[in-house]
């Protein structure tokens, strides 16, 4: 999905011709791209769990962090695409391994440690509470909640404001040379 502006490659000038904005044009770039990505995540996460034996609750965490993570780096590959397009490049591999591309790497990668270290807490306390036999406790609970929400809403967070910057930047753009 990164490679997915620049490979427009010559024909950018007509896509920036067309009646549509920015935003319509970068959506249509991300959902093709998501549904592909969402299977492959949601199979990962619940062959995982299941073949570890994991229990139902670690199933719905991986599932659903699959469901947002996969929402979130699509986000940010489209829109630090759109961010830093190369459009004479031929090759999507050479466009994926510049400067640009690795910088997506990076901040995909940060993207999920952080949805990891939010998530870690409310896992460990669910997880303790079932091995020791213990109830959770209301403040416990909050904290789950609160904590889970944090993790879904940097998702969304990552998925909408790339796209944002991107669309401006790439709609603001002066193509020197074509």
């Amino acid at each position: 999905l990164f490679t997915a502006v620049s490979m427009e490659g010559r024909a950018w000038w007509l896509i920036r011709s067309s009646p549509i904005t920015a935003k319509q044009y970068l959506w249509s770039k991300v959902l093709p791209g998501l549904v592909p990505m969402i299977f492959v995540g949601e199979v990962l996460a619940i062959t995982s769990t299941w073949i570890l034996g994991a229990g139902p609750f670690l199933m719905a965490v991986a599932s659903a962090t699959a469901l947002f993570l996969s929402l979130g780096i699509a986000g940010v590959a489209v829109g630090m695409g759109a961010m830093f397009p190369d459009f004479k490049v031929d090759n999507a591999a050479r466009a994926a391994s510049g400067p640009q591309g690795v910088l997506f790497m990076v901040v995909s990668l940060s993207l999920v440690f952080a949805v990891i270290a939010i998530e870690a807490y409310p896992v460990y306390v669910v997880l303790a509470s079932e091995v020791k036999g213990t109830p959770i406790t209301t403040n416990q609970w909050v904290s789950i909640v609160a904590l889970f929400f944090a993790a879904i809403m940097l998702c969304l967070h990552a998925l909408i404001w790339p796209m944002k910057l991107g669309a401006r930047r790439l709609w603001n753009r002066e193509l020197i040379n074509g």
